[in-house]
């Protein structure tokens, strides 16, 4: 059975209020909890999770911060159940921790917004169980459970100043660090009061008595009180806000006020809304009861990983100094924590050895290389798009690297949960000192004036590319900012990727040419806007490069775009002048990293070339070394967490004198393993480096005569074979791998 460990607020698993979810979790998983205190700050039950492994990490309500989950637990996949009134008390925005969990929302405002944002969601509606028939009130009576100061007996009275309500009671039950309101004098007759009930079933007896009942507080997770309330057939009264009003609707199954300005409810026929709120809890008991096992599948669903297209293109890098930056960038794709990417270089037939680098690495499977003579990086880019197979696509200049191992998945994932045309993201800015010290943040509304984003930050659907006519190739610096322009205008969609994943070296291709550029983008505005504003002239396009721009034309534009981008537009205005004819937009928004990173890669000269193509070489074995390693570690600690010994291998081969050969980091682990036992153990060590390494036990070189074993264990599996083969004239006993036992238990 798969275990899921469930981290939860203590106060819901005392009340028992989530039990519908954890008993439904423990139909497929064995699960452990640990519940968090946030008023002690102190978590309960962490000590028994030490040491196991867990597929699910399922957090519920609480949200500490993502490095906190990772440090403490081992699991597979994180598993986020947001509350909205946990998260719309939240000073600050805390998705961007959880961009790689699943959310399972059982609100729809939240779930709404995290799909626009590019997260993963899935949005389920709970119901509780109706109970059998009950008394329905009496319609001149409220039950009210006062929780919270912001609804109190004030607010009762407004709402219900034109009902001839006759008694109320009032249960006193405060949250925490929240204080009872004292109804007026004229009230005291028509009130009572009750503290604490001994059982649930006692508080439902005396709401029962009543037809009206208020909902307790501004904002619910789920609401479990005013379900229960409607579910008995209570004419349930609540704030204007989630998650009452995604289940009340107003005056049909109950109603709904403004807590700012609570009006008086309209008169109305009690009982009519009694038996529609109940009603409709039973049929929504009946869809919860045949979607809630749609939750588990899709927790455990392996999404589909479509392919990603990146291309790259370079023409003459080593005669440019940027051979090292070319492998950098190559390698930062190829390191990407995502399996299915297409990786194409654009070679415009390079002449002073760029072309032996890239062999190289086609060699190895990485890249696929395209070299012909092209009329420029657009061209060049235009056939990368025409090639690709990839549903999305992304240009990475040789000049620039994804920094973020899960660039790609990040935005592949904000691009499939959100189903937009593209992405875009943050980049960091690299100086020519090579020192990354700020990051540039995306401005979407600012696309009127400048270009928005880092294009190297976005992924492109190929589709969208092929409708939108691909890159106009008459420019020759600027046709990134006019595609992008096009996309915008073309009312394509778009979502941002919540981090940053791309550095950008300053002294680029770009730059270099920014005074072609500018009047590149001189032509830009005055072909784009024509059809917006009808005075496209030069002097018009150099205000606007200068982001002063006529409110004329962004209104016209807002008249087009979606309601959302005209807002984002209007956030982007940093200044309107006294007549109402300019705005101001901001240049690029750059905000420090409150850290550095030094970057290591430069320039390289011809005489380094050799050297570089044998780094190639040796990281590539490098690379496989580590691969191995990995997997054997792997394995290992799947061995540790099912109970089961490395000795059994060798107790059931019959070796009980064991040799080690390699007292690295494998060679130490398996002796600490051995030394735990007295029947099988390890009597000697082999290694090349005998004089530099401190071991417990005799170390022997291996030119030395070797004492008689029953085994010799080689640690370091990757030269195996030479290793068996230069001891093999030495020893009488059997020579094996690392891997022989790790993988044969």
């Amino acid at each position: 059975m798969k275990k899921l460990l469930y981290l939860g607020h203590n106060y819901h698993l005392k009340t028992k209020s989530t039990l519908f979810l954890i008993d439904l979790l423990k139909e497929r998983y064995e699960v452990d909890f640990v519940s968090y205190d946030p008023y002690k700050n102190q978590y309960e039950g962490m000590e028994e999770t030490q040491g196991k492994k867990y597929d699910i990490l399922l957090v519920f309500q609480v949200m500490p911060p993502s490095e906190f989950l990772e440090s403490k637990f081992v699991f597979d996949q994180g598993v986020l159940v947001p509350m909205y009134d946990y998260i719309i008390t939240r000073d600050y925005d805390p998705w961007p921790e959880y961009r790689h969990f699943k959310i399972v929302n059982f609100s729809r405002t939240i779930h709404d917004e995290l799909l626009k944002r590019g997260y993963e969601s899935y949005y389920v509606q709970y119901f509780p169980k109706p109970e059998g028939n009950q008394s329905l009130g009496d319609v001149n009576s409220i039950f009210f459970w006062q929780r919270m100061e912001r609804i109190n007996i004030s607010t009762v009275s407004a709402l219900f100043c034109d009902h001839k309500i006759e008694h109320i009671h009032i249960h006193k039950a405060m949250d925490p660090n929240q204080k009872f309101v004292e109804p007026e004098t004229r009230l005291a007759d028509m009130i009572t009061y009750s503290e604490w009930f001994g059982a649930k079933e006692e508080m439902q007896e005396v709401m029962l008595k009543s037809a009206w009942y208020i909902a307790p507080r501004e904002y619910e997770g789920i609401g479990m009180s005013f379900l229960e309330a409607m579910a008995a057939g209570r004419c349930v009264v609540a704030p204007n806000t989630p998650t009452m009003n995604e289940y009340i609707q107003d005056g049909v199954n109950g109603f709904l006020y403004d807590i700012d300005d609570p009006q008086p409810i309209p008169l109305c026929e009690v009982r009519d809304i009694q038996a529609n709120a109940r009603k409709y809890i039973e049929d929504g008991y009946k869809k919860w009861e045949k979607e809630k096992y749609e939750i588990l599948k899709w927790i455990e669903e392996e999404r589909e990983k479509p392919l990603v297209t990146v291309v790259t293109v370079v023409r003459n890098a080593v005669q440019g100094g940027r051979a090292e930056t070319l492998v950098q960038c190559l390698e930062s794709v190829h390191t990407q924590l995502y399996p299915n990417i297409e990786h194409l270089v654009m070679d415009g037939a390079s002449t002073d050895g760029t072309y032996n680098i890239l062999r190289k690495y086609q060699e190895q499977g990485w890249i696929t290389v395209h070299s012909e003579p092209d009329n420029g990086m657009y061209e060049a880019m235009n056939k990368g798009i025409r090639l690709a197979q990839g549903k999305y696509i992304v240009f990475l200049n040789t000049d620039d690297y994804f920094h973020n191992r899960f660039a790609i998945s990040d935005s592949v994932a904000a691009l499939e949960n959100s189903g937009a045309d593209f992405s875009y993201a943050s980049n960091r800015l690299l100086t020519e000192s090579g020192v990354c010290r700020t990051i540039r943040k995306p401005e979407i509304g600012s696309f009127v004036a400048q270009m928005p984003f880092c294009h190297q930050t976005m992924f492109t659907k190929k589709d969208a590319l092929a409708e939108i006519g691909l890159f106009d190739e008459t420019y020759k610096s600027s046709a990134d900012y006019d595609l992008v322009l096009r996309l915008i205008l073309g009312g394509y969609r778009y979502v941002e990727v919540e981090t940053d994943i791309v550095t950008y070296r300053s002294g680029g291709i770009s730059e270099s040419l920014q005074k072609n550029a500018d009047l590149e983008k001189y032509e830009i505005y005055k072909r784009r806007y024509q059809r917006y504003y009808e005075n496209t002239t030069d002097i018009f396009a150099r205000e606007l490069a200068g982001r002063r721009c006529p409110v004329s034309l962004v209104e016209n534009i807002k008249k087009e775009v979606s309601t959302e981008l005209g807002q984002e537009i209007d956030k982007a205005i940093i200044q309107i002048d006294k007549d109402n004819v300019y705005c101001s937009f901001p240049e690029e928004k750059i905000v420090s990293m409150g850290y550095e990173v030094r970057d290591n890669a430069g320039g390289v000269s011809s005489e380094k070339m050799a050297g570089l193509l044998t780094t190639i070489d040796r990281q590539k074995a490098r690379m496989e070394k580590f691969i191995k390693y990995f997997g054997l570690l792997d394995r290992w600690l799947w061995l540790k967490l099912q109970d089961k010994g490395i000795k059994e291998f060798f107790e059931l081969k019959g070796y009980h004198k064991i040799a080690i050969y390699g007292f690295g980091e494998i060679g130490n682990r398996l002796y600490e393993e051995l030394s735990r036992t007295s029947d099988v153990r390890v009597i000697y060590v082999i290694d090349s480096n005998a004089d530099k390494k401190r071991a417990p036990l005799k170390v022997y070189k291996p030119q030395d005569v070797l004492p008689d074993a029953d085994v010799i264990v080689v640690s370091v599996d990757f030269i195996y074979d030479e290793i068996a083969e230069l001891l093999s004239d030495k020893v009488n006993c059997p020579i094996i791998s690392i891997d022989d036992v790790i993988f044969g238990i």
